[in-house]
């Protein structure tokens, strides 16, 4: 490839610059767009957290330990978390090292040109995962190789090639050789997939082989936390991350998730929410797990709505956000109409979800100039799932309130006793609507009857049936 270039000549070389112009611009523009994206994912790493003196130091432990992975692939991990301060003897060995086999790829250049190109291929591959752009909080990673090494096993490969040329037994010995490669690598192939058996396994290995590994504990955490049975695990498994990495605000928030379960440890978990909104004050879940565990606390409630317009202000799209501080603010009897408001974003962002019809319906009832749009609500509800009788029941008395509307208001009472008969909320409120009407008091005293026999501690129930009979009230 080398000869063919200069065999054409300065007209040849230029036409093969020219017409690799198109693959650069490809590349400078993927290039752009993904640091663009990791930047609005927020993973590119500011140069205040990794300076530059240690970005370069890790670069050059890192080409020189994918290196030795290669060959010798042993103390595999999932994540290598980045080293605080790279130790100082490897980053030099591995310096010497890249700089003697770049030395001998230039001394070679015109006899060997393929071990040059091989090896720059390697050097220059690993350049936009080396580290001089961090994403993310890992030293290395073992996918980054994958294309580099392309140019290392060609550099070797032809250099084999080479130097065997006049073996009178080349490929029988060759073969042997690659016999015996390919058998060491499927046998460390299977021991290192039992590692990948299961997440318990994969990361316990991976602080087996590495130190301070904070995402292995943080991800072992995360697995046991899934778990009621394994919390104690998932706690212990987050305070190791944060022994590592105490600003590792996910951590934090992970950590008071588990605590916020249980009410002894709420102060704990409070916390931790605050010390991962201390270190990202912008962290949306974090105020709204906050504003979730405030509501365990009646007395802490306007602490809790605070919390939770941070985390609408924050993350304006969250439908649960809106719900939870809804479901909040509908505690106040003066914040109803703020309550109604955000049911309505909730529907807004979420038309799919039905039962958020019932809070704003059970809001607007609370409400009297606003009964009507009350019993749209609870219609479009009973449109969703006719067969519930407390909707039935919530419709009536809504509709009994209204001047004019008495009869649909019976007609709800009834639906909800066909699909519940032994509903006596409804037996006793339809009671109640009919003992008001001219003619239906008949009527009344048997939905009352129905309603203490079904429950026959329904005081209110007793009571009206006593008055309506002309039974003197007990003493």
């Amino acid at each position: 490839w080398g000869r063919s270039v200069n065999a054409a000549g300065p007209a040849g070389g230029e036409r093969w610059c020219v017409e690799k112009i198109p693959f650069f611009i490809l590349s400078i523009a993927a290039s752009i767009t993904t640091v663009w994206a990791q930047q609005l994912l927020g993973t590119v790493q500011t140069v205040a957290k990794y300076p530059w003196t240690s970005r370069l130091a890790n670069a050059l432990l890192s080409y020189g330990s994918y290196l030795e992975k290669c060959f010798f692939p042993g103390k595999l991990a999932v994540f290598y978390p980045y080293p605080e301060h790279p130790p100082v003897g490897p980053v030099i060995l591995s310096g010497i090292v890249l700089a003697a086999i770049t030395a001998v790829a230039v001394w070679w250049r015109t006899k060997r040109p393929y071990f040059l190109i091989g090896w720059l291929w390697y050097l220059g591959m690993l350049v936009p995962v080396i580290g001089i752009i961090q994403v993310g909080g890992q030293g290395m990673a073992d996918r980054y190789t994958y294309v580099p090494l392309l140019g290392v096993f060609v550099a070797l490969v032809w250099l084999v090639a080479e130097l065997t040329e006049d073996w009178s037994r080349r490929p029988l010995i060759l073969g042997v050789v690659a016999a015996i490669i390919i058998s060491a690598s499927v046998t460390l192939t299977i021991r290192q997939l039992r590692y990948w058996q299961d997440s318990v396994t994969l990361f316990r290995h991976a602080l087996a082989v590495t130190e301070d590994n904070w995402c292995a504990h943080f991800c072992l955490g995360y697995y046991f936390a899934t778990s009621p049975a394994h919390e104690a695990e998932a706690i212990a498994e987050y305070r190791a991350t944060l022994a590592i990495a105490p600003e590792f605000s996910e951590a934090h928030f992970s950590l008071g998730t588990v605590l916020a379960r249980h009410p002894d440890t709420l102060p704990e978990a409070m916390a931790e929410y605050q010390n991962a909104l201390r270190i990202n004050p912008r962290y949306s879940q974090a105020q709204f797990a906050r504003g979730k565990a405030l509501m365990q606390l009646p007395e802490r409630l306007p602490d809790a709505i605070t919390a939770f317009e941070s985390a609408v202000r924050l993350d304006p799209a969250n439908p649960d956000a809106h719900l939870n501080l809804g479901e909040a603010l509908a505690q106040i009897p003066q914040r109803l109409p703020d309550a109604i408001n955000e049911y309505r974003t909730v529907l807004g962002l979420r038309p799919d979800l039905v039962e958020v019809h019932h809070n704003l319906a059970n809001a607007l009832a609370q409400i009297p100039t606003r009964l009507p749009e009350a019993v749209v609500e609870y219609q479009i509800l009973l449109r969703a799932r006719p067969d519930f009788s407390g909707d039935h029941n919530n419709l009536a008395t809504v509709l009994a309130q209204i001047p004019g509307r008495s009869t649909e208001a019976i007609a709800e009472y009834e639906a909800a006793l066909r699909v519940r008969p032994d509903d006596y909320y409804a037996q006793f409120n339809l009671g109640l609507l009919l003992s008001r009407l001219p003619g239906r008091t008949a009527e009344a005293v048997i939905h009352f009857e129905a309603a203490l026999r079904i429950n026959p501690d329904l005081e209110p129930a007793r009571r009206a049936l006593d008055q309506l009979r002309g039974d003197p009230a007990p003493q």
